[in-house]
C-alpha cells in the first residue's frame, strides 16, 4: 500500500491522491491506495485539488471527484471499480470538454441505447449516470439531474438459474475427486447460501458452534449474520479440506469444467435460497440466513421448486467410497 500506515489515513490520503484530469489509469491506482489508507474508517478529503467553481465544472473533473469520495466513504472495492469503468465510458462518449451543466437526457439515451447492450447493462449504467449527476447536483455543478428524466429500461421477469439436486450432487462429488478445498468452499455456498465474495474470505474459524459466522466486513451489505449449518453441510465439512482457499480462482474453474454443469451468475446462492425457502417454508428465516430483505428475496433470488426437490437437496451427502477388498496371497505350497 502506499504512504505509511504508521501515518494514519488523513496523511495516506494527502500523499496518494493528487490533482487527476484525465489519467484514468493513473486515478484507478490513486483510489486503490486511497480506498486500502481508509478501509474502516469515515475520513474525509479535503484540499485534494482545487474544485472547479460552480457551473463550470467538466463531466470528467465530477467523475475524477465522485470517485475520491466515494474511495473516502469506503465503497467496496469492486464497486468502485466498476463504478469507474462505467463513467469512463461515459466521458468517452460525451467529450473531455463538456460541462456538467450541458448534459442533456438525450446524449445520455443516446450513450445507453447502443445495440450491444441489453436491458440489465444499461439500467446498470443509467443507475451509475444518474449517482454522478446526483453528486453534481451537490456540488452546485449543475442545477438538475438529467439522468433522472432517461427512463429505466424494464427487465423481463425471469426466473433465476439454479442447479437440480443431481447437478448440486455432480458438481461437489467432482470437486471431491479433484480439489477438497473447493469442495469445502462449494459445499458452504450451496448449503450455507454464502455469496462468492463472502465464501472466499472465510477461513475454518468462522465454521464453528453450529454456524457458519459471517462477519460485517466480508458481508456484501456490511451487517453480520449466523447460518446454520445444516446436516448436509456438515456431511461435507467432514470430508476435510481448508478454508480459505488459495489460488481460488483458478482451481474453482477447473473444477468447474470438471463438473461439465451450466453455470449462471450465483447459481449456488440461487440454489440455497430456492431450496431453503421451499424446504422450512419461512421467508423471513431464508432472507434472514441468506442476509437480505424479504423483498429483495422474491424479487431476485426465488425460484419456485417442489417440496420434494427441497427434500431432496437438503439430503445431498457424499457417495460412500467403499474400497475393494485386497487379495490375500495364497500360503506356500497350497494346491500341492
Amino acid at each position: 500500500m502506499a504512504g505509511d500506515p504508521k501515518k494514519g489515513p488523513a496523511s495516506a490520503a494527502a500523499s496518494d491522491v493528487a490533482p487527476i484530469r484525465g489519467d484514468f489509469a493513473a486515478l484507478y491506482r490513486s483510489l486503490s491506495s486511497l480506498a486500502s489508507a481508509l478501509q474502516g474508517t469515515l475520513d474525509v478529503l479535503r484540499d485534494v485539488h482545487q474544485a472547479p467553481a460552480a457551473g463550470s465544472a467538466a463531466v470528467i473533473d465530477v467523475v475524477n471527484e465522485v470517485l475520491v469520495a466515494k474511495a473516502a466513504k469506503g465503497v467496496r472495492h469492486r464497486y468502485l471499480v466498476q463504478l469507474r469503468l462505467t463513467l469512463q465510458d461515459l466521458v468517452r462518449h460525451l467529450g473531455p470538454d463538456m460541462l456538467a451543466r450541458d448534459v442533456t437526457p438525450a446524449s445520455l439515451e443516446a450513450w445507453l441505447l447502443r445495440p450491444e447492450w441489453g436491458a440489465h447493462a444499461r439500467r446498470s449504467y443509467l443507475i451509475d449516470a444518474r449517482t454522478l449527476f446526483a453528486f453534481a447536483v451537490r456540488r452546485e455543478y449543475c442545477r438538475s439531474n438529467p439522468a433522472l428524466a432517461v427512463e429505466m429500461p424494464r427487465l423481463e421477469d425471469s426466473p433465476p438459474g439454479i442447479h437440480t439436486p443431481d447437478q448440486v450432487r455432480q458438481v461437489l462429488e467432482a470437486a471431491r475427486a479433484q480439489d477438497l478445498d473447493v469442495c469445502r468452499l462449494l459445499a458452504v455456498q450451496y448449503f450455507a447460501g454464502l455469496r462468492p465474495a463472502e465464501a472466499s474470505k472465510i477461513s475454518d474459524a468462522d465454521i464453528a458452534g453450529g454456524f457458519v459466522r459471517v462477519s460485517g466486513a466480508h458481508s456484501k451489505t456490511r451487517k453480520r449474520r449466523l447460518v446454520t449449518v445444516q446436516p448436509a453441510l456438515q456431511a461435507w465439512l467432514d470430508l476435510g479440506g481448508s478454508l480459505p482457499v488459495t489460488n481460488r480462482v483458478r482451481r474453482y474453474y477447473r473444477v468447474r469444467q470438471a463438473a461439465g454443469v451450466p453455470w449462471s451468475h450465483d447459481v449456488t446462492r440461487h440454489t440455497f435460497v430456492s431450496y431453503h425457502l421451499a424446504q422450512w417454508k419461512s421467508a423471513s428465516g431464508t432472507a434472514m440466513e441468506a442476509g437480505h430483505s424479504e423483498a429483495i428475496l422474491f424479487r431476485h433470488y426465488r425460484e419456485v421448486v417442489t417440496p420434494a426437490a427441497a427434500g431432496e437437496f437438503w439430503s445431498i451427502r457424499p457417495v460412500i467410497q467403499v474400497s475393494a477388498p485386497q487379495s490375500t496371497p495364497a500360503p506356500s505350497g497350497a494346491g500341492s
